[in-house]
Parts: C-alpha cells; structure tokens; sequence
C-alpha cells in the first residue's frame, strides 16, 4: 500500500507550511511506500495562489474574511497569528514548487473560495507550466466545475487528475467528460469500508482519505486483495509508512 500525506506531515508540523513538505522529502519512504503529499490552493485578492485549507480566516478583530478578499502579504500575517507561530510563514504555490523540484509527488486540491476562476486557472497553468510536471503532479477538487476547467486548461500538460467526494451525490453528478479524464478518485475512506463494490465499479485508481488509524489502514490493505483498484492512502501520520512498508 502507498501513502500520500495529508497536507504534508501535518501531525508534526503547521498544515500546508513549507516545514510540513520537507519533513515529506526528508522521509526514509519518500518516493517508495510514500508517493508524495497532498495540499490546498485557492486565489488571494492580489491574484497569488496561497496554500491554504480554509476559505476564510478570522482577522484583527475575530471577523471571519474570505481568502479571496484579502492580499498575500495580509493573509500570512493573519496566519502566523492563528498558529501561534511568528516564524511560520504560509506559502504560496511558487514557494512549494521550488522546494520541491520534483523530489516527491505532489496533490494540489483546488478549494472553491470566493475567488473568480477566470484568473485562477492561467495563474495555475502558468505556475505549473514552470514547473514542467512529469507525472509527479495531480491537480484534484471536490468541485466537478472547477476541475472541468483545469483539465480543459492544462490538458497538454503531464499532469494527473482527481475527483475527491464524501457523497455519491457528487459521483453521479459528475460529468461523463470529466470521468474519462480522471486518473484517481479521492472518496472519503468510509466508501472503501463501507461499500466497496460501488468503488471498485467505478473502475478508477483509489486514492482515499484520510485514514490515522493503524487498524482501518490494515482493514484497507485487507480488501486491497481483493479490490485491486485501491492505491494509496492518504494520512496525518507518516509513521504508517514504515509500519506498512511491507503490506
């Protein structure tokens, strides 16, 4: 079994921070049982691509502000205030592919925030484009218009491509353009337990999320034995890279 880590190595350090990638890159399993990690971009009100989960922060005064309506500069501030940590500075999509380079796979999961898609996906396609990405690249969302439209933009590029859910509302409704495109599926983990027929029927690599428990995880590699579609797992604690390394 593979293993993605969840916004880095997110139970040791800040989510989504440059300290959280490299302790990937860093790790004994890195580009073996863990393939890379997986992280969240949305557009800033002065057009940069922050890595951030959220889509709104509490400012100065406790009120909640979306991403999209505040600068880089303002939005990292806030940050280091959040977390408690003056030293901690959130990156923005340039600073995590230049710490990178191409040493470990990486996910970039597209928030639908209150930002306008129009200038999103150039400023994607351009970072990527820089990048030359060579299959060590998955753009994903749980929006199927907003990977419509990264797919479309970005189709002569190496990249691969995910539809992450936790409904099968949103599996049905997805476009059949779309399906076709897809080299994963990112479903909540509950699916692979719960109905692992209707995973397997969709006949696309699983990459599910977000799975810490030791036993959930052996469950998983379990009916992988039979579910062959199932590839990776994504979670908060790398040391499930080494317990499983030879599962």
């Amino acid at each position: 079994m593979k293993f993605i880590a969840h916004r880095g190595y997110s139970s040791l350090y800040p989510e989504n921070s440059i300290e959280a990638f490299e302790a990937v890159i860093r790790h004994p399993e890195n580009n073996k049982t863990l393939i890379g990690f997986e992280c969240d971009i949305q557009m800033t009100a002065d057009y940069r691509i922050a890595i951030m989960h959220n889509t709104s922060i509490a400012d100065t005064s406790g009120k909640k502000v979306d991403i999209g309506a505040i600068s880089l500069d303002h939005l990292r501030t806030l940050y280091r205030k959040s977390v408690h940590n003056p030293e901690c500075i959130l990156p923005d999509i340039h600073d995590v592919l230049k710490t990178v380079d191409h040493r470990t796979g990486i996910c970039f999961e597209i928030k639908a925030g209150a930002w306008e898609r129009e200038i999103f996906i150039p400023l994607l396609v351009e970072a990527l484009e820089s990048y030359r990405p060579a299959g060590d690249v998955t753009v994903s969302s749980f929006s199927g218009e907003i990977l419509h439209a990264a797919i479309a933009a970005t189709r002569r590029l190496e990249l691969r491509y995910a539809f992450i859910f936790d409904r099968w509302e949103s599996w049905k409704a997805l476009s059949t353009s779309v399906k076709q495109a897809l080299d994963f599926i990112h479903p909540h983990f509950k699916f692979v337990i719960q109905e692992p027929h209707k995973i397997s029927a969709c006949n696309i690599p699983v990459q599910c999320w977000t799975v810490n428990d030791p036993a959930v995880v052996r469950s998983i590699i379990d009916m992988s034995q039979k579910e062959s579609n199932i590839h990776a797992l994504m979670t908060d604690d790398l040391r499930l890279c080494e317990q499983f390394k030879d599962s």
